[in-house]
């Protein structure tokens, strides 16, 4: 049932860009859809239409999630970094760059994103999960 809500939503925004596919909004809408029904292929090519026509924070940041589970890692830092420079407080995309490194290996660098997350927005859980885990690594490994 559910999966077919998020198909009629698809079928929905691809009809709203057969009748005007400028609109950086329906393109952004149906990414977030794609990346519901599990279509990354789909959502990336929908996020790179709605950044080219109405470029934001969030939606790069979305963008890079997506970019993440296609396992595209080298362009979806260089996508956050690019966020952090034009909104350093942007504290979700510090938290993204932390998943990133530490998919990467970079386990320092992850904790230091992760950290700079939660100077920025101390509520943010998910960071503060993923920093006290491998901080909890390093302590096994070093100690």
């Amino acid at each position: 049932m559910k999966q077919r809500k998020w198909d009629e939503a698809a079928h929905a925004f691809y009809d709203c860009i057969r009748l005007d596919e400028r609109d950086p909004d329906v393109w952004s809408n149906l990414a977030q859809v794609e990346t519901h029904r599990g279509e990354w292929v789909a959502a990336k090519t929908a996020y790179i239409n709605s950044l080219e026509l109405g470029p934001t924070p969030d939606n790069a940041v979305d963008f890079a999630s997506v970019l993440f589970n296609l396992n595209e890692l080298a362009l979806a830092l260089h996508v956050l970094r690019q966020v952090t420079a034009q909104v350093p407080m942007f504290a979700r995309a510090w938290e993204r760059i932390g998943h990133v490194l530490t998919a990467h290996g970079d386990q320092a660098g992850a904790i230091a994103a992760y950290r700079r997350a939660l100077e920025i927005s101390p509520e943010l859980q998910d960071a503060r999960y993923h920093l006290e885990m491998l901080l909890l690594h390093n302590d096994r490994t070093t100690g």
